[in-house]
């Protein structure tokens, strides 16, 4: 009897659990019945929430379904209807990896939401514009937008709009590698979903919270919040969620090399991914299995699977994941010593990042034409406006018919005090202009000509010294916004305070620095050439007597640097100018000394952000954010390595991918790629590129050893 009685508890605690929370697959199920019993308003309402439903199961059903609600839609003039299946045609574009179609669909969905005063659906629609400018990687935009919808999801008590908004923000935040900021959004989202119970929402925070942990070098943690997603996903009957859960499990165990259980997740992921049909994920995950089987060695089986990535990319034209596969078939060849083969690919990895690069500029020249057209055109419409008000008023003058004389008198006493009122306006804003314009072209003894570049603190102008013209220099100013901030104020100090003690022909000098009417400023000599970055990108694998000859100059500085107890911080192609000097087309300027820290000094980076760019940190940097003169060579090893190969150590498409490869990946050996390269540079590279910094060589032994490589091929 007791057992009976246990058994039809058990029985009905199922049936509470399965009816708290029903799976997608049957939701779907019981939508798809519905659909063939409802008509009219109510079928518009059914055939959204079912294209919903499937944006995790099948895009293509899930574009199918909304577009059926668009038609019937329009055809009853039912704008809630029309404008949320307009927002999920967009979603299922978005999945597909079109951003341009997903983001036209969701505007017209967002102008329609505006006009019905839909608040809920409006912030929805301002988040998905977000996200799309995320996947655009424009970061400030989706900022902008995820903040906006936030805003309104408050304003209207909205938790569960506020909890995905929250999530999406901290995405945007680790794009942007400030990943304890990424960090506590995602900690805010779990909070709100935990409130509401939302399972999916909860699941979605433990993913991005492991992602973030691994980052900040919290394996233990990123472990056993990844752990917690695939069983939560699972019970919802979420693929693209399970999905994403395997592959980030996948990841995680290659960068610890356990492959076997890497391997599984990668193939659980991607049957999914072929189930639900997102050709982006199925090329990535490819890419993944491809990358994994080459780690081992099992060439022939990394080659069907880079070829497979290659395929659906092809066809999705997803040129970043292209470019990705190129660079990984190269170094494929390259490892199984077929250099014909692993060339061919490594051209066509430039030129596609040639096409992506031209491609990024066409777009960014068409946006501004667009608005100075619309302006242009705004200014006519302006005009006319004003034409024709004119002509409106004259033809009532005429029609009073006033005493002419009476009309002439008033008219020039009138006109006689709006002139003067007038020129008195002018003249105040003459001065007004006038101290103004002279506030912003002066500094100091200095004129600013003209902005030359831009910098995270500072911009940079070219001028002249107001007693003698030819007497040009580079003005760094301190960012107005940043002038009240009491760290960016000493960073600012610090770096013109080391630049001081650093007298070397191949350190950019400092003329004179100082406060000038609530501005910072560092004069610094005006460099006229290029950046190291531009001359590696414009010719690929440079000559080896020219790197030689530019690498014992940087060695040469840094020995300097080193010797004063200063560490750069920040070593890498961009902040080494090449000018011309002495007949030398390449002579070494080192710049760029803002995150340069003395020894002893207190430390004044931002909690939570990294310092330095990623592809040239070195592993202690990302594991501790310890730095010392061993880092600085890590960074020069990098650098080093990219200018006689062409390619960068540790290509990566996202953060999380260069760091795992920083972390636990030991790079491929220069000569690999260029069998010309001296046996005793690729040992000296690969030695400055240890993953333990104790066994890097000191700045004054890499000079040293390159000073004797040259020699020996001026022997030659």
């Amino acid at each position: 009897m007791k057992k009976t009685i246990f058994t039809v508890i058990a029985v009905l605690l199922l049936a509470i659990v399965s009816f708290a929370e029903k799976t997608i697959d049957q939701n779907i199920a019981e939508l798809e019945k519905k659909l063939q019993m409802v008509f009219g308003k109510e079928k518009i309402e059914v055939l959204n929430k079912l294209a919903y439903e499937y944006k995790v199961q099948s895009t293509e059903k899930c574009i199918k379904y909304a577009n059926q609600a668009l038609k019937l839609s329009q055809k009853l003039n039912h704008r809630k209807g029309e404008a949320t299946a307009l927002k999920i045609v967009g979603i299922g574009y978005k999945l597909t990896g079109n951003n341009d179609k997903a983001l036209e669909s969701i505007q017209k969905a967002l102008a329609i939401f505006e006009k019905l005063d839909d608040k809920e659906n409006t912030a929805d629609s301002i988040k998905e514009i977000g996200l799309i400018y995320l996947d655009k990687d424009k970061y400030d935009t989706a900022l902008e937008f995820l903040f906006n919808s936030l805003k309104i999801s408050e304003e209207i008590s909205d938790k569960k709009g506020i909890a995905n908004t929250l999530t999406n923000i901290g995405a945007v935040y680790f794009c942007l590698r400030k990943f304890s900021k990424a960090l506590e959004y995602y900690k805010k989202a779990l909070q709100i979903d935990k409130e509401l119970g939302n399972k999916k929402g909860i699941a979605d925070s433990f993913f991005n919270i492991a992602l973030a942990n691994i980052v900040l070098g919290n394996t233990d943690l990123a472990l056993k919040n990844y752990l917690k997603t695939p069983e939560i996903y699972e019970e919802l009957g979420d693929k693209e969620g399970l999905a994403n859960s395997y592959l980030n499990l996948g990841v995680f165990y290659a960068g610890l090399k356990d492959y076997k259980k890497s391997e599984g997740y990668f193939f659980k992921s991607l049957k999914l991914q072929e189930e639900i049909g997102n050709k982006i994920q199925i090329a990535r995950l490819s890419t993944n299995l491809g990358e994994l089987y080459s780690r081992q060695k099992q060439f022939d089986k990394a080659l069907i699977y880079l070829k497979k990535g290659l395929n659906s990319a092809k066809e999705i034209e997803a040129k970043v994941v292209i470019r990705n596969i190129y660079l990984n078939l190269s170094d494929l060849y390259s490892g199984i010593g077929d250099y014909k083969e692993a060339l061919e690919y490594h051209k066509l990895y430039f030129e596609v990042n040639k096409e992506i690069f031209n491609e990024n500029s066409s777009k960014q020249i068409a946006e501004m034409q667009t608005r100075y057209d619309t302006l242009k055109k705004e200014k006519e419409i302006e005009s006319l406006t004003k034409n024709n008000v004119l002509l409106q008023k004259d033809n009532e003058i005429q029609k009073l018919r006033l005493d002419r004389e009476k009309i002439t008198r008033n008219a020039f006493i009138i006109g006689f005090i709006l002139v003067l009122i007038i020129l008195v306006l002018l003249f105040r804003k003459f001065l007004y202009l006038f101290s103004f314009w002279k506030k912003q072209k002066y500094i100091g003894q200095f004129r600013l000509v003209e902005e030359i570049g831009t910098g995270g603190m500072g911009t940079i102008y070219k001028a002249h010294n107001i007693r003698d013209k030819t007497d040009t220099a580079a003005i760094k100013v301190l960012k107005p916004e940043l002038f009240k901030d009491e760290i960016s104020r000493k960073r600012f100090k610090q770096e013109a305070a080391i630049i001081d003690k650093l007298d070397h022909p191949n350190i950019i000098k400092i003329i004179e620095r100082g406060e000038y009417k609530e501005k910072f400023f560092i004069a610094m000599e005006l460099l006229q050439g290029k950046a190291l970055d531009v001359k590696i990108d414009e010719d690929g694998q440079m000559d080896l007597k020219e790197s030689l000859h530019i690498m014992i100059q940087i060695s040469d500085a840094l020995v300097l640097i080193h010797g004063k107890d200063i560490v750069h911080r920040d070593l890498k192609p961009s902040n080494i100018m090449l000018i011309e000097r002495n007949g030398d087309p390449n002579f070494v300027k080192l710049l760029d000394f803002g995150i340069a820290k003395m020894k002893y000094q207190t430390r004044i980076t931002r909690t939570g952000l990294l310092v330095g760019s990623l592809n040239y940190m070195s592993p202690e940097q990302l594991y501790h954010s310890e730095f010392s003169s061993a880092s600085d060579v890590y960074s020069l090893g990098v650098t080093f390595y990219e200018m006689i190969t062409g390619r960068i150590v540790f290509p990566g498409e996202t953060a999380n991918e260069i760091t795992r490869q920083v972390l636990d990946t030991s790079p491929i050996e220069p000569n690999r790629y260029r069998p010309d390269i001296p046996g005793e540079l690729n040992d000296l590279i690969m030695k400055m590129l240890e993953k333990n910094k104790e066994s890097r060589p000191a700045i004054k032994g890499v000079y040293e050893n390159l000073q004797k490589i040259q020699d020996t091929f001026r022997v030659e």
